[in-house]
């Protein structure tokens, strides 16, 4: 028998449900969760590869001190970091003689305005792992936040994170093997995650690429005659996956191709692709904006793979797979001189923004002579700008260039450190990247010293899936 008060309850609760709808299920909708929802006129001030050894925001130079304003001006300011800051004389990892920077370093980027840096590239490793560890931990102590390298591989990986006015801010960082000859060095620095009984391995978030020669078919002959006298290349074993239209020799492949001069491709690790697209998502997905950095050398010609303009065939669908996925902005350093700008539903690729400090003669451990690299000193890589992105409604609505020199010229304490560039040199920087940049469909205007890209309506959609 029903009681009353049961009766009453069984009343208001249907009652109840008939006042409040039923909560519908929402499915996952990458228009929503890839969205970009960072404050209007947030500002991101990007630029390509960081190497110095001494502090040097307190400088008097005023077109240092111009160089830099755009950086602390912006909402964000991100690079990558190519080099190691260590306390050289309590350090206890991999002794090395190459780029490091003294503690002081770290906070002497954040007075620069520094926010953020990319952590993954061929000189991550330059103190071993030890090296790594300490570098992030100087990094965390002055409040920079870094990606693309860590103690394991998860933490590699994993998106980083920035609370800025405007919104929160997501990193994810990786690096390119970019060429036979540093490929043993990235199985080495690759994080790997635990397997079974075994831990897992420090070091960086990684992309393999396998390069490949194309050649044409009148020097594939001259190329196996090579591979004849030389048949395991110097390695233990020959290879033995050798085709009629594919084959290596001295350690590198080789592929029989309709084309007119020797050039490369290369094949991607697919199971990188995806774990990096992962990255990506789960870092838009925790945030209202994402930047990406790559530290990619991979070239298209091999005449001279460290200034060639032109990246490997495979960047520009990665590149846009990464803003598919929900990146922001795309951020590319590693090769040496500025590459061009493609803007890809209303967001920034830069496949390559040179490189910002270069104080390579004088970044040496304390006790070892400078020396004057000038084997490695084309003036194309003195020369780079600071990209700022403003963004208004979700989407890029203009980017300011300002040409930066790096003084190629000048005495090892002045050279590598930039400085706002001239009128005349700013404006063949900027030519020259609206040479760059004209293949991707980007005009880049030249107004007084600052090159600028300006979006008009399509430009500015957010959508992802058009």
């Amino acid at each position: 028998m029903i009681t009353r008060r049961a009766a009453l309850a069984s009343a208001a609760g249907m009652i109840g449900a008939a006042a409040a709808p039923a909560l519908a299920q929402t499915a996952y909708d990458p228009a929503i969760e890839t969205a970009t929802t960072i404050g209007d006129g947030f500002t991101l001030a990007a630029v390509g590869d960081i190497i110095y050894p001494l502090p040097l925001a307190g400088s008097p130079d005023p077109r240092f001190q111009a160089a830099i304003r755009p950086i602390r001006d912006a909402d964000l300011g991100y690079g990558n970091l190519e080099m190691s800051i260590i306390d050289a004389p309590r350090f206890q990892g991999v002794p090395s003689y190459l780029f490091m920077g003294s503690p002081d370093v770290a906070e002497d980027l954040r007075a620069m305005g520094f926010d953020a840096l990319g952590r993954a590239n061929n000189h991550l490793y330059d103190y071993g792992p030890e090296g790594m560890i300490e570098t992030n931990a100087h990094l965390d102590r002055a409040g920079i936040v870094h990606s693309g390298s860590g103690p394991n591989y998860g933490a590699a990986r994993a998106p980083r994170y920035l609370m800025t006015r405007k919104g929160r801010v997501a990193f994810v960082t990786a690096a390119t093997t970019h060429s036979p000859t540093f490929t043993p060095l990235f199985q080495i620095v690759r994080a790997l995650p635990a397997s079974s009984e075994m831990p897992g391995r420090p070091g960086m978030s990684v992309l393999g690429t396998t390069q490949i020669f194309n050649v044409p078919p009148s020097l594939a002959e001259s190329v196996r005659a090579v591979k004849r006298a030389f048949p395991t290349g110097g390695a233990l074993y020959a290879p033995t996956a050798d085709t009629p239209t594919r084959f290596s020799a001295m350690g590198q492949e080789f592929q029989v191709a309709d084309v007119d001069r020797p050039q490369f491709t290369y094949e991607v690790d697919q199971n990188d692709v995806n774990a990096i697209l992962r990255s990506v998502r789960e870092g838009k997905a925790k945030s209202d904006f994402l930047v990406f950095g790559l530290h990619t050398h991979e070239t298209r010609y091999a005449a001279k793979p460290d200034t060639d303009p032109e990246p490997g065939d495979f960047l520009q669908g990665f590149a846009r797979q990464v803003i598919d996925a929900g990146a922001d902005s795309f951020v590319g350093a590693g090769v040496h001189v500025l590459r061009g700008i493609e803007i890809y539903r209303g967001r920034p690729i830069y496949y390559g923004l040179g490189e910002f400090f270069r104080q390579m003669d004088i970044n040496r451990p304390s006790g070892q002579a400078p020396q004057r690299g000038d084997v490695n000193s084309d003036p194309a890589k003195y020369e780079s700008v600071v990209a700022v992105n403003r963004f208004d409604g979700g989407a890029l609505a203009e980017v300011r260039l300002h040409p930066v020199t790096l003084g190629a010229s000048l005495r090892m304490a002045h050279r590598g450190v930039p400085r706002a560039a001239s009128p005349a040199e700013g404006r063949r920087i900027l030519e020259r990247l609206q040479a760059l940049s004209a293949p991707y469909g980007t005009r880049i205007a030249i107004e007084g010293d600052v090159g600028v890209i300006r979006l008009g309506a399509a430009g500015r959609r957010t959508g992802r899936s058009s």
